[in-house]
């Protein structure tokens, strides 16, 4: 559904990304890691057409990103910026509702803003200003915002998510997770995640891209394959060693501090 070729980005001078080069399929989950300023944050913003890359080739269902009309990406790709700021007080559930804007349709509009504030256990705070939120329950309605835009999909849909989970307390955590787990299991969806909890980045995902500080693409693949204590250590210059359960499997990394 994605495919990404030696995608490249200058911002002026600086080389932000350089030859990056990945796929995904529909029903696939691919986390973004890598260092700060790596970026990775620019990558979504090539991939949501927010930007335009340098050189490189980047398609969405084998079209060329730019040449799809605006109209079709924007109902088709969802994005959770990392750090959205809104200053107007807007109601919890007009925010939420406007990842329906894209739609000409607008008559189911209303339900799905419902379920997907119940689903992130947002319905009591549906009339609340979002200017009286805290940071986590403001994070949870921008994300109910992007996912209203892809909760009926039914021709494959990209949602782009940047830290979905930084703000979120442990419960919270845990309901977002399976909620995005649960809609790729059943829409025609391809999500792609920039994470930074290691802990989490053998379970969760179907893929894996690691960034290097410069930009540069230092892996892709499984998480089993590119998520290793040498590869990691390496990318973030610490030692990073892997935790395993009773049984002996991989369930993430941990910083050494010895």
């Amino acid at each position: 559904m994605l495919s990404v070729d030696r995608l490249c980005w200058q911002l002026g001078k600086a080389d932000i990304l350089k030859d990056v080069s990945f796929s995904l399929n529909v029903g696939e989950h691919l986390a973004v890691l890598g260092p700060n300023g790596a970026g990775k944050s620019s990558l979504l913003g090539l991939l949501s057409a927010d930007e335009q890359p340098s050189s490189g080739d980047l398609r969405f269902l084998q079209q060329n990103l730019d040449e799809i009309p605006v109209a079709v990406r924007s109902a088709r790709i969802a994005v959770l910026s990392q750090q959205p700021l809104i200053r107007f007080p807007f109601k919890v559930w007009e925010l939420v509702a406007m990842g329906r804007f894209p739609f000409v349709d607008q008559t189911q509009t209303l339900s799905i803003v419902d379920e997907v504030l119940n689903q992130l256990d947002l319905f009591a705070l549906k009339h609340r200003s979002i200017l009286s939120l805290s940071g986590g329950e403001l994070q949870r309605v921008h994300l109910a915002r992007a996912l209203t835009q892809v909760w009926s999909a039914t021709e494959p849909s990209l949602l782009l998510l940047d830290e979905p989970l930084s703000s979120l307390d442990v419960a919270h955590q845990v309901l977002v997770r399976n909620l995005l787990t649960r809609m790729l299991a059943k829409l025609p969806l391809s999500m792609v995640s920039v994470i930074h909890d290691l802990s989490q980045a053998t379970e969760d995902f179907d893929k894996a891209l690691m960034l290097s500080r410069e930009g540069v693409q230092k892996a892709f693949g499984s998480p089993s394959e590119v998520l290793t204590e040498t590869s990691l250590s390496a990318l973030y210059a610490s030692a990073i060693k892997a935790v395993f359960d009773g049984d002996g499997l991989p369930k993430g990394f941990r910083v050494s501090t010895r």
